[in-house]
């Protein structure tokens, strides 16, 4: 089964992963990136007699535009769309190298299509993930950045705004036309996800990198799963448990009846890491040791609010104070050690787990009834609709390439990015070639070949996934959200995500991804940092029965006495800062 869970072993990698001088460079502008071809009155293509035969088949002039330029449709290349067998060189990462051929790269199918199919030659320059910061530094130092680079803004020791204006990566704003699927998914998905813009652009002029992005978005989440063979036993239907008062009273039921010791298994040493209870409207993620949640804003009715700091952290913190006093949680929940085996063992009937695990889970439990089944994301009441907790951004988090502005070719390298959003090039780019991670059972569906779910060497799906087709943890592109899940029983996968995310859910508390401090405003905000320290002292003592929930007023009164008010303030000032650069948005 350790198959399976493939796809989270290799996120969880990657987010343990993810831990200059100004300087003119000659830069290729789009009017001298070489002989363009000309679209004929039906559209078609066509080279003059008089002039030479076209370098590229690039895209401007060739899709539909509204009046300030932006593309109203996608485009479908022309291939190869470079006829002059250019080389690009491309700074990457493996994280299993040693499955890589001979040739590296060179010798992956994937690769070798793609280059195929572009016309375009890549340099592949395949640091380790253990030396890449270091090497970064060394090319930066010498000037010698690679044409193509995945994830440089991790390793540049300055913002992406700096790094543009100081000459080293390319301000793809200023290519947009040579980018259309790129810019045409952001336009056409902005009101699906909120943060996409803020994602994709640094500000309305400013964009310093193509992105991974899903075509797809809630497919990355664990979920809340359920012992349904238990609730068989007591004669509940699943369908019914829609609020916190009913996984509430089921919970009691599983132990009183069933023997359950401690039935809830959904919090951490820091608190709510997954948000599955959203419900409550505030964000109920705590920093812990290896998360650095503070301040998490949100927005209600136009005014920032810190987390753990309103009556709705109240409610949520009071909530939890109670399952752990009345037994429903562990009391070792702040380092619990034992999570795998109390869900094996009987002891827990409602947890978090990745919804890809339930048959694993449901097959590693010694009782041969044991069937994990996902739940309803829980609401406070019956027909409540969500302002926070809803997780379906179309960003996956991990991939994306910006552009070295010493790229002596910046329009073909901005189209070969640009390639990889196409229809074509998506598809090829999430799921490799046809016969190597997947290939067509008798119902037309694609699906994993033997050799990729049950891999001789023994290596895990998602990780063959990230060389055989684009690696979606460094990279950019389109990708599918059905590639991850082509495995025995994945479509069961997607279908418990559409019964988790039942929520009714507008997102009016979500705070803007795109909303940054200045210099002075970050200089300002740093002496309020003890704030996080006394809200997660308080707020787990509050959560243990240590601090009874009637000094709540009081912990409210220190954290104002400490700055609160002060500390909301400068982000309030950013949030409406950020406000009038979205009205002048053109997009």
């Amino acid at each position: 089964m350790k198959r399976i869970i493939c796809i989270l072993l290799a996120l969880t990698l990657a987010a343990a992963l993810f831990t200059g001088c100004a300087r003119t460079t000659p830069t290729v502008s789009p009017t001298d990136a070489g002989s363009q071809q000309t679209p004929d009155a039906a559209g078609a293509t066509s080279t003059p007699d008089t002039q030479e035969p076209p370098k590229y088949l690039f895209a401007p002039g060739n899709y539909a535009t509204d009046e300030k330029g932006w593309p109203t449709e996608g485009y479908a290349y022309d291939t190869p769309f470079c006829l002059t067998e250019e080389t690009l060189s491309y700074w990457t990462v493996n994280w299993t190298p040693q499955i890589l051929p001979a040739e590296g790269m060179d010798g992956i199918d994937f690769c070798i299509a793609e280059q195929e199919a572009t016309g375009v030659n890549i340099e592949y320059i395949v640091v380790s993930s253990e030396t890449r910061s270091e090497n970064f530094s060394v090319l930066l130092a010498a000037d010698d950045l690679p044409d193509l680079m995945n994830q440089a803004d991790i390793f540049y020791p300055g913002t992406e705004i700096d790094a543009i204006e100081q000459g080293y990566f390319v301000n793809i704003y200023d290519y947009r036309e040579y980018c259309p699927n790129y810019i045409y998914f952001i336009r056409s998905h902005m009101d699906e996800d909120k943060n996409l813009y803020d994602q994709c652009f640094l500000d309305n002029t400013h964009i310093s990198k193509f992105l991974g992005l899903n075509n797809k978005g809630g497919l990355d989440a664990t979920i809340i799963a359920v012992r349904a063979d238990w609730l068989d036993k007591l004669g509940v239907n699943k369908d019914d448990l829609d609020t916190i008062d009913e996984y509430t009273a089921v919970a009691e039921r599983m132990r009183t009846e069933l023997g359950a010791a401690y039935p809830i298994s959904l919090i951490s040493d820091s608190l709510d890491s997954g948000s599955y209870l959203g419900c409550y409207d505030t964000y109920t993620t705590l920093s812990s040791t290896y998360i650095n949640a503070f301040p998490s804003p949100h927005i209600e009715n136009g005014k920032v609010v810190f987390y753990f700091s309103d009556d709705h952290a109240k409610a949520f913190v009071e909530q939890l104070s109670k399952w752990v006093a009345g037994g429903l949680i562990t009391p070792n929940w702040l380092n619990n050690t034992d999570g795998e085996a109390n869900v094996t063992g009987g002891v827990v009937g409602i947890c978090s787990m990745p919804v890809s695990t339930l048959s694993y889970y449901s097959a590693l439990t010694p009782d041969p009834d044991c069937r994990w089944e996902v739940l309803k994301k829980p609401s406070l009441y019956e027909g409540q609709v969500h302002h926070l907790g809803v997780n379906k951004g179309l960003c996956n988090g991990y991939g994306r390439t910006q552009i070295s502005a010493s790229c002596e070719n910046i329009p073909l390298a901005v189209t070969w990015c640009d390639w990889r959003y196409s229809p074509e090039g998506s598809e090829l780019s999430a799921w490799g070639v046809e016969g190597r991670l997947w290939e067509y059972d008798d119902t037309g569906r694609r699906v994993a070949t033997e050799w990729a779910y049950n891999n001789p060497d023994g290596q895990i799906f998602g990780f063959l996934m990230c060389t055989y087709s684009s690696n979606f943890l460094a990279e950019h592109g389109l990708g599918d959200a059905a590639a991850p899940y082509s495995y025995p029983g994945g479509e069961m996968a997607i279908e418990h995500f559409s019964y988790w995310y039942q929520t009714a859910y507008d997102g009016a508390y979500e705070w803007p991804k795109g909303v940054t401090l200045t210099e002075e405003q970050t200089g300002l905000f740093i002496k309020y940092a003890d704030l996080d320290t006394y809200i997660c002292e308080n707020i787990l003592a509050f959560v243990s029965g240590i601090k009874p929930m009637s000094e709540w007023d009081s912990y409210i009164e220190g954290l104002k006495g400490m700055g609160l008010e002060e500390a909301e303030a400068i982000y309030q000032e950013a949030y409406d800062a950020y406000l009038l650069r979205a009205e002048e948005r053109d997009f």
